[in-house]
């Protein structure tokens, strides 16, 4: 495939397209041919307001099809589309708009009040959840399509930093567009129109987008956008549109089982359901898979793994994998472990993952953060995830910023969630470093309440089934974990939790 095009060419490109919907969302149904000419005409009222390549469009729109048209027609003419979340507060927005400096930021009705008065120097184009326009675009026809080199940039999107500082990735056309053909390649299903993808996952996250969005419209499936999650309108949307394929963090799932007629042919179409952002427990996958098993659905839950500087996914569990993998690397990914000295270290052995692909990010925005690694020649991107591997078979442990030292001893949160999990009364837990008169503890959060004998119960049963460093000195609960914008445990929040 040729990787050296504007996202939508190589989508227009990829597959034939014949389906009679690329993107719907409720009543609102858009045809290849209409996605066009939309895409066409977003881009000459872009260029008539002095878009250029390079220039930035910012966008803090919800899951609605003026985004899908604004990425598309941004990168059409060679500018840079950055998504944020339409729900940011007054401050975040007003960071992130002096941040890139946008020439056109489109808002809706959720926030227009609070964010249209801190567009700076940008020209607002305004974009209804319930109506389908662009108030604020101009009527024009010319444009200047983008026809050159691929590695431009053409995605600026959030990530946690691979060191766990928050930055802004930058990613061109060539490696959203090689990730697609890594991913679709990688997967033993051939996608096309008889296929839709239920777009649960925002915008601005990069799953959501260029999995969620480009990868499907890649394929000739239909994109069923869900502004708003919940597991009634996402369980609406799969009955209505015969849904076949969901991208999903481990929230959603959670939330899908507990939804009312989540069950038997409602969800009988479901096919494909691929889960990443988070750590899906065993028994959550478990229960998922045996709610399809008996509505008829061939779907099971696929573990994945991916960071925004590599695009998103770059690891995925096969169908018949074993419940709980991580899975193998996808096409044209390639892992190693290395120690902290750069070292590669052999099969078996946990250290950090570093990757080598063709998707991988330029770089980031305003910042000197070492985010690769040189070895043997090769240029590799530090993931700041522990991992050991056998073969290209990945086994997950946590974030090494997450890394506890005690003793000497490497402890991995995750293995102590894990753990914890597998008891009855305990669903979801976190796990951190607390210093207590400057001593190092491990600290266990429980979503829910325990008595005092189930506390020590989880003591008992992580030091029998993991060293004695693994033993929590502190066991407590919280009635609600915190979640960040994407739905991933807020550890931040939940270390200033008493």
């Amino acid at each position: 495939m040729d990787y050296n095009k504007t996202m939508y060419n190589f989508m227009r490109d990829y597959h034939v397209k014949e389906n009679l919907h690329a993107v719907t969302r409720g009543k609102v149904h858009l045809s290849f041919d209409k996605l066009d000419s939309e895409v066409r005409r977003v881009a000459g009222g872009l260029w008539k307001l002095g878009v250029r390549q390079g220039d930035v469009v910012m966008s803090a729109l919800p899951n609605i099809e003026q985004g899908v048209s604004l990425l598309y027609a941004t990168t059409l003419i060679g500018a840079i589309f950055a998504p944020v979340h339409p729900l940011l507060s007054e401050r975040e927005f007003v960071k992130e708009v002096k941040l890139q400096n946008p020439k056109v930021l489109a808002i809706s009705d959720i926030n227009f009040n609070r964010f249209a008065k801190h567009k700076e120097g940008a020209k607002l184009v305004y974009c209804p959840y319930m109506l389908h326009t662009f108030f604020g675009l101009p009527l024009a026809k010319h444009f200047e399509e983008y026809k050159g080199d691929g590695n431009i940039p053409a995605l600026h999107m959030h990530s946690g930093g691979t060191s766990g500082v928050p930055k802004t990735v930058v990613l061109s056309h060539y490696g959203a567009n090689a990730l697609v053909d890594n991913l679709l390649t990688s997967i033993p299903y051939d996608f096309d129109k008889k296929d839709s993808m239920l777009v649960t996952l925002p915008m601005f996250h990069g799953f959501g987008l260029i999995v969620g969005v480009h990868a499907s419209l890649c394929t000739d499936m239909t994109a069923v956008l869900i502004p708003r999650f919940s597991g009634k309108i996402a369980l609406d949307a799969i009955r209505k549109n015969g849904v076949t394929t969901v991208i999903a963090i481990p929230r959603m799932l959670t939330k899908f089982l507990e939804t009312k007629g989540f069950e038997g042919p409602a969800v009988s179409t479901l096919a494909n359901v691929f889960v990443g952002g988070d750590t899906l427990t065993k028994k959550l996958a478990l229960d998922f898979n045996e709610r399809m098993e008996r509505a008829g659905a061939t779907a099971v839950a696929q573990q994945g793994y991916g960071l925004t500087e590599i695009g998103s996914v770059c690891v995925l569990s096969p169908k018949d994998g074993e419940v709980g993998s991580i899975g193998k690397t996808i096409n044209n990914v390639v892992p190693l472990i290395i120690d902290d000295d750069d070292n590669i270290l052999p099969d078996g052995e946990k250290g950090e993952l570093v990757l080598e692909s063709n998707q991988t990010m330029l770089g980031y925005i305003g910042s000197d953060e070492e985010a690769f690694v040189i070895i043997d020649g090769v240029k590799y991107l530090r993931t700041g995830d522990i991992f050991s591997k056998e073969g290209n078979d990945l086994t997950f442990y946590g974030r090494k910023k997450r890394l506890i030292k005690i003793s000497g001893m490497n402890v991995f949160p995750s293995e102590i969630e894990r753990v914890a999990r597998e008891l009855d009364f305990v669903g979801t837990c976190a796990v951190f470093e607390k210093i207590v008169n400057g001593k190092t503890q491990i600290k266990l959060v429980i979503e829910g309440t325990l008595t005092e004998k189930q506390r020590e119960e989880v003591r008992k049963y992580i030091g029998k089934n993991l060293s004695h460093w693994h033993i929590p000195g502190i066991v407590t609960t919280v009635e609600k974990m915190p979640y960040t914008a994407i739905g991933k445990i807020d550890y931040v929040k939940l270390q200033n939790i008493d």
